[in-house]
């Protein structure tokens, strides 16, 4: 069984291949349907300024992340039209052996506030849809 790191690793790493393996228009030679989706993620009202946000589709099986920024904002260029399912999770440590970047204490602190039920979509509770004819803004609050 892989550890929660190594799955997770894992788990990343499958959807930046999916994410890279489809074509950055809005309509794919295979004629998929995609999207921008852009949005924010507070924890109690305010903005959560480290993590990751997560969609994957249980109907296609794709998935996208991206990291959020300091205003707890995202933004994921190309997601294909469809329903999703939504977790938030820490940021990823850094590997071993490597030097972790300078922290403010704020964003170290996020590391330990995203509260474990968000962190899975099967338990978040959150979704979205993906339409072509929507601005595709996702508003999550994390309590």
């Amino acid at each position: 069984m892989l550890s929660s790191l190594s799955s997770r690793t894992l788990f990343m790493g499958v959807a930046l291949v999916s994410l890279h393996a489809l074509p950055g228009c809005s309509q794919g030679d295979q004629g998929i349907q995609m999207a921008p989706v852009k949005g924010t993620i507070t924890l109690s009202g305010a903005p959560l300024t480290t993590g990751i946000v997560l969609l994957e589709s249980a109907e296609s099986g794709f998935s996208a992340y991206a990291s959020l920024d300091a205003d707890g904002k995202f933004l994921i260029k190309n997601v294909p039209i469809g329903d999703y399912g939504v977790a938030v999770s820490p940021p990823e440590p850094p590997a071993p052996g490597t030097t972790a970047a300078p922290r403010d204490e704020a964003s170290s602190f996020s590391l330990f506030v995203v509260p474990s039920k968000y962190q899975s979509i099967s338990t978040s509770g959150f979704t979205a849809v993906v339409s072509r004819d929507s601005p595709n803004v996702l508003t999550f609050n994390l309590e």
